[in-house]
């Protein structure tokens, strides 16, 4: 049974939420807004353990096994986020596809994207182009230098963060590099 109910009303009401969604890791969790979902995806503004903006994440919504709201830690990240002044634009993915949507966003705004691929490996890099089911990245090593193209099957993705604390890190050194 999906919890899509409790995450349609968490969006509705701007709720933050704790997604658990790895059980061979109990103890791990999202911590986050949720922008938009549907049966397949979820996507989430991400917010870290202390209080700020860490960028958007997409993971399977079956994946997703535990959801807490109004617990004190989100209470206390709910006022260190505000006091931090911070704030997530809006990702604002109008494809009724949302992993579509997702990768759209992250192109245009030229995001170094981490994708999760069966829950197993990550792939890291900047979205070249969306083929139908297919994505292609222009993959990054992990000290931000290009390595070549990288296909991926949309159906083998379990999870895309973006314009996160790591991603920004491997996105100034690409940067470095490339004007080097």
């Amino acid at each position: 049974m999906m919890m899509l109910k409790q995450i349609e009303e968490a969006k509705n009401n701007k709720h933050l939420l704790e997604i658990y969604r790895d059980l061979s890791d109990v103890g791990k969790f999202k911590a986050g807004r949720v922008l938009n979902a549907n049966e397949e995806y979820t996507i989430l503004a991400d917010i870290s353990a202390d209080g700020l903006y860490d960028g958007f994440s997409l993971i399977l919504t079956e994946n997703i096994f535990q959801i807490n709201k109004n617990t004190r830690y989100l209470k206390n990240l709910e006022i260190l986020y505000e006091a931090k002044k911070q704030n997530h634009f809006r990702y604002d993915v109008e494809n009724e596809d949302l992993i579509q949507g997702f990768f759209e966003v992250a192109k245009k705004q030229e995001f170094v994207v981490i994708v999760e691929i069966s829950e197993e490996a990550t792939i890291q890099g900047l979205v070249k182009s969306i083929e139908d089911d297919i994505v292609v990245l222009s993959a990054l090593t992990n000290d931000g230098v290009l390595d070549g193209e990288t296909y991926v099957k949309k159906e083998d993705i379990t999870c895309i963060v973006c314009d996160n604390q790591e991603a920004n890190c491997l996105k100034i050194l690409y940067s470095k590099i490339s004007k080097e």
